[in-house]
């Protein structure tokens, strides 16, 4: 039964919470890239890393064997990330 829950904590991790912190990432990239001459980088290569970030944080959550640092990790780039764009949305 352990290993059961063990694959359901894995499957939530990998999919809402990947999903999530690479949704964060997404939006907090704009505040912390400088824009460059044409006035656009800073919108462009956050949509260009959103699936290279998403696709390293979910081989990293299937193949990490300690569920809860891998959870920690997920958990503290949400954290950070979500409190930019909170601090850049209501300042």
């Amino acid at each position: 039964m352990r290993r059961n829950n063990s694959l359901v904590a894995r499957w939530l991790l990998g999919s809402v919470g990947v999903l999530t912190a690479a949704l964060l990432f997404t939006m907090a990239l704009p505040v912390l890239l400088p824009p460059g001459p044409a006035e656009i980088d800073n919108i462009v290569w956050p949509l260009v890393l959103a699936p290279v970030f998403w696709a390293l944080l979910f081989t990293y959550i299937c193949l990490e064997e300690n569920l809860r640092r891998s959870a920690i990790l997920l958990g503290g780039i949400s954290v950070v990330c979500g409190t930019i764009v909170g601090f850049t949305l209501f300042a």
